[in-house]
């Protein structure tokens, strides 16, 4: 143990105290017994202040260890080929793994101030993109091996390919030799000879990729050796394989690989192409650019429900948008930032489901360049309370207020009935009898009805059939019901279905009713449920009791468009089935039977189809006299608006008076252009918008005597009236620049004091960003050749003349030992020891004080009591 601070200032203090202490205790008898401790405690005392004495003066142990130490010299020069030199970093990590620390050093035109661990360093690509400072288009190994005679002498690894463009590392030879550093080239085998060429001679792609396309990227392949040369090319965008294909070149032959980019990708990503030469004497090569992939437009989709959602969900998902999907299934649902999207849906919402505070928003929106689209339903339009709304001055349609009449839509219900065995508790099997006789009784003559029991299987009580020649036949039947056995509802359902579908009725409809849980309830219910749905059934539920969970007979009403109804007495089943199957009220503006659909009177058309499934309703609307009456539903000799558009301010806004949830488009849900057409509908309510965000425009660059020129032409239908730039440096500085109006669209700059490496353009015209892309200076236009091969005179020159060797063992790079030695402070040890002692001092001295007075305080009550006794 060794001490850091004995020349402290209170350890002698310190000592003196402990000294004179002890001193007076142990030879002045008066002394101890004023004191009044035991010998005990007094050394407990004693060791307290010799703890802190010791920690006053900071104490230390000293563990000492050899360790073996190595620089590495890594070239980032653009002249370095990644693949390759990936390839000698992995080699060297492995050859100090355990052995020896390595820490590199990259450098270029000069070398990084700093040095960090080889192990977990990464990539050379990554390394390379990570020092921007260094001016990649220059190779200085002079400068950078200088550097070392400002360290401790070693042995250095040199990971560059020796071709200078600037100083001569010979003239440090004698020096670094002198101050005995060993210099270690690595050079991968393949790497050697540089007269083998079989490489990418070139890589190219557009600089902007629209979005959710591909563009075609070409890669060049060139044999310059004297045979044939195979290899295999791989192309990556953003590390994701686009291309890869063994190549086969005849001699002094060059030939054009194509590639279609990742359509997913979005932002600056990097595409690179790696050929890997079947001939182990060739180096790999490999090429990279940028390109920039737009990013996908923003739709904001509004729904009552995910049932209202799903299928228009699923067509917009599949196109080049990124969707957000809200379900405003409460009153006031407040929007997101209506400006981050180019168009937004209203889909069977209604107008007190959403904020009025983003009602309001919608109209400043739509002026401004926003698409908007509202589809039918009966939350919709007129239905859904947007008459004399803000929202009614944006579409293209007038709408009619909800009138009550009586209507008749011809009618087909099946009933399906638990007969299970838990029926026959509390008359449950009568008082369902009567409620199916009641719903016989009122329906009409051209209704239809059909009743199954179920029990461990389906029984069909009374066919679906006309109630003209049916009723007596069908209510005499409905008596033979009787309970017994287990529930199985699955394929009463299925029966059902199979006898809805084949009838000629204007509306499909089944009531399910049951007073237990279902043994095998489980997802295909609700599927079964929604395939009806989408055939134009819809499905109400009844649970009598409260025995079972009420969750997934729920779930089947809201998919299948229906009510879900729960009753614990038997008898309200009449009055429950009468609710339900009522159809003598309706709102006037919502019609309901198959119409066709035809064009409109308007030339303007959002779709290019041309012919239409007929659809089973719509909410009735009137066009406004400047609106595009695109599309009619016609039927009963009355065409009424289905699709209508017009301009709101810069932007578009289209009415859809059906829907597209499969209640009145069942025929529009499978139809193979359901998605064409809803993406159509889409692409035109925001192609103004469209405009505005992603200007088309080319960049060109060109390096001329020393100097950067940036060419922009912009393509718009008028000329912009300013255009600047921020140019993001390979250092990482950004350049603000501005544009000479060269001629009409066309503009130039010029940027000085440039160096390789990659440069990020974010050009604005007119306030408006234009799409970020990226492009890169390759090191040839600064004096950097690749494929030049290995400088392997100097490279060997350095190695013979420092003592070095070329591609060194683990054993010739450990030859330089260092003693480490490693400092432990234990103050922190000694002075939590002192206060535990300290501590027990205490404990020692205080407990038993209190045993001594809780023991004389019961004598002394003790002798008080026999006073009290003799005296009486």
């Amino acid at each position: 143990m060794k001490f850091a601070h004995l020349d402290h200032p209170l350890l002698l203090p310190l000592l003196l105290i402990l000294l004179a202490c002890s001193a007076v205790y142990f030879f002045v008898p008066k002394a101890r017994a004023f004191i009044g401790v035991s010998r005990g405690l007094f050394l407990l005392r004693a060791v307290v202040l010799t703890l802190l004495c010791i920690a006053v003066a900071e104490p230390y142990l000293e563990h000492e260890r050899q360790e073996s130490t190595a620089l590495v010299f890594l070239d980032v020069s653009d002249s370095m080929d990644s693949s390759t030199s990936t390839k000698a970093m992995q080699n060297v990590t492995a050859l100090g793994r355990g052995e020896v620390t390595l820490d590199v050093v990259p450098f270029a035109d000069k070398s990084a101030a700093i040095s960090f661990p080889l192990q977990g360093a990464g990539d050379f690509r990554q390394l390379q993109s990570s020092w921007g400072k260094l001016n990649i288009g220059a190779t200085n190994v002079e400068t950078a091996l200088s550097g070392l005679l400002s360290r401790p002498a070693g042995s250095v690894l040199l990971l560059s390919d020796g071709n200078e463009t600037a100083g001569d590392a010979r003239k440090l030879i004698p020096q670094l030799r002198d101050a005995g550093y060993k210099v270690f080239p690595i050079v991968p085998e393949d790497a050697q000879n540089g007269s083998l060429r079989f490489h990418i001679s070139s890589l190219h792609a557009p600089l902007v990729a629209p979005a959710q396309k591909s563009v075609e990227v070409r890669a060049s392949v060139q044999n310059s050796s004297d045979r044939e040369q195979r290899g295999q090319l791989e192309i990556t965008h953003d590390k994701k394989v686009i291309f890869s294909q063994e190549v086969v070149l005849a001699p002094k032959s060059e030939a054009l690989f194509t590639a279609q980019s990742d359509p997913s990708s979005e932002g600056i990503k990097e595409i690179t192409a790696l050929l890997k030469p079947e001939d182990s004497a060739i180096a790999a090569s490999s090429e990279s650019i940028f390109l920039s992939g737009q990013a996908r437009e923003r739709v904001l989709l509004v729904s009552s429900s995910e049932e209202d959602a799903r299928f228009l969900k699923e067509a917009l998902q599949s196109q080049a948008y990124q969707l957000e999907n809200v379900i405003a299934d409460a009153k006031g649902t407040s929007l997101p930032d209506l400006s981050k999207f180019s168009s937004v849906i209203f889909n069977n919402v209604a107008y007190d489901q959403i904020a009025k505070t983003s009602v309001n928003l919608l109209d400043s929106y739509v002026k401004g360049g926003g698409g908007f689209i509202m589809l039918g339903g009966n939350r919709s339009f007129g239905l859904g309370g947007y008459r004399g709304t803000i929202v009614e001055d944006i579409l293209p349609v007038e709408l009619l207020p909800p009138q009550t009449i009586k209507k008749r839509l011809n009618l087909a219900v099946e009933l399906v009935i638990d007969k299970s065995r838990s029926m026959s508790d509390s008359d449950k099997i009568e008082y369902a009898k009567e409620a199916a006789r009641e719903a016989i009784r009122a329906l009409k003559d051209d209704d239809y009805v059909g009743v199954i029991g179920f029990d461990a299987s389906p029984f069909v009580v009374a066919e679906l059939a006309p109630l003209s020649s049916n009723r007596e036949k069908a209510s005499e039947r409905v008596g033979r019901l009787f309970p017994a056995g287990r529930t199985n509802m699955l394929p009463a359902i299925e029966e059902a279905r199979r006898s809805l579908l084949r009838a000629n009725a204007g509306r499909k409809h089944m009531i399910i009713l049951t007073d237990g849980k279902i043994p095998d309830e489980g997802p295909y219910y609700a599927e079964l449920v929604r395939q009806m749905r989408l055939m134009g059934i819809t499905v109400s539920t009844v649970l009598l009791g409260s025995d079972a969970d009420p969750g997934m007979l729920e779930t089947m009403a809201d998919v299948g468009g229906g009510a879900f109804y729960q009753t614990s007495d038997p008898r309200s089943l009449p009055r429950i089935f009468l609710t339900d199957i009522k159809v003598g009220s309706g709102e006037q503006t919502m019609k309901e039977q198959e119409y066709l659909v035809r064009p409109g009177t308007s030339e303007l058309r959002s779709t290019t189809i041309e012919a239409f499934p007929p659809i089973r309703g719509y909410v009735e609307t009137k066009a406004k006299k400047t609106a595009n009456l695109e599309l009619v539903a016609f039927g009963n000799n009355v065409a009424e608006p289905l699709l209508a558009s017009w301009a709101y301010g810069k932007g578009r806004s289209l009415a859809f008076t059906s829907d597209a949830n499969g209640r009145w488009s069942s025929g529009w849900v499978p139809w193979p252009k359901f998605f064409t057409f809803w993406s159509e509908l889409l692409d035109s309510v925001r192609q103004s918008n469209l405009d505005s965000q992603n200007i088309r425009f080319d960049l060109r660059y060109v390096v001329e005597h020393g100097m950067l020129t940036l060419d922009l032409s912009i393509f718009s239908e008028k000329p912009p009236g300013g255009v600047h730039a921020t140019l993001a440096m390979p250092d990482g500085a950004a350049r603000e620049i501005e544009f000479a109006n060269i001629s009409p669209g066309h503009y130039r700059t010029r940027v000085s004091d440039i160096s390789a490496g990659k440069y990020t353009f974010n050009g604005v015209v007119d306030g408006k960003k234009l799409t970020p892309v990226a492009f890169a200076l390759q090191g040839s236009l600064f004096g950097e050749r690749r494929g030049e091969g290995y400088n392997m005179p100097l490279l060997y020159a350095l190695a013979d003349g420092t003592g070095g060797k070329i591609n060194p063992n683990a054993q010739d790079i450990k030859s330089q030992v260092y003693k480490h030695i490693e400092r432990q402070d234990l103050t922190t040890w000694f002075l939590a020891t002192g206060l535990l002692v300290f501590l027990l001092e205490i404990l020692l001295r205080e407990v038993p004080k209190l045993f001594t007075v809780r023991w004389k305080l019961p004598r002394r009550a003790a002798k008080r009591q026999a006073v009290s006794r003799a005296s009486s």
